[in-house]
This record gives C-alpha cells, structure tokens and sequence, in this order.
C-alpha cells in the first residue's frame, strides 16, 4: 500500500497500478478514506465490501486493504489449484 498525495495504490499481479482508496478532506478537521469506485467495480468478485466504502479511522482502511490481500490471495491459490488439477 502507498500513499501518493491523498490516493491509496496497490500493484496488480501484472505490475500495474490500481487507485484503491482516497481521502477526502471536509473541513471538520478529519480525513475521511473513502475507497474508489472504479476499483470498487473493477475487482467487485474478489474484495468484501459490505456496503462499506468510507471510513474515519486509518486503521479501518488498513484492515479492509489487508483484507483485500487475503481474498486475491484466497482467489489466486484457489484458481491456481483448480488449474493444476486440470491439467
């Protein structure tokens, strides 16, 4: 996870960028983390969402990104080993 000026980005599989969350500043002294749409709609099958794209503490947005990482991880071993048995 990196942070680049208020974007939240991860590396895909095939080395490309993906914007996951953002911030957003509503002048109450707090940042708000709010997760992108496109990335919300893009990788739909493999993240849990929950109805929740926002949160108010850092660390919420850390748990939801670790989650993110196990699920594709969950994701890639599962097709991997349905792959491997196929052949």
């Amino acid at each position: 996870m990196r942070l680049n000026g208020g974007f939240y980005s991860l590396k895909t599989a095939d080395n490309r960028t993906e914007v996951v969350a953002y911030t957003v500043d509503r002048g109450t002294g707090f940042l708000v983390y709010k997760a992108s749409p496109i990335f919300l709609n893009r990788y739909s099958d493999l993240i849990p969402i929950d109805g929740i794209d926002e949160w108010y503490l850092k660390n919420d947005l850390a748990v939801w990104l670790d989650s993110i990482y196990f699920q594709s991880f969950l994701h890639c071993s599962i097709e991997g080993m349905i792959h491997a048995t196929n052949l």
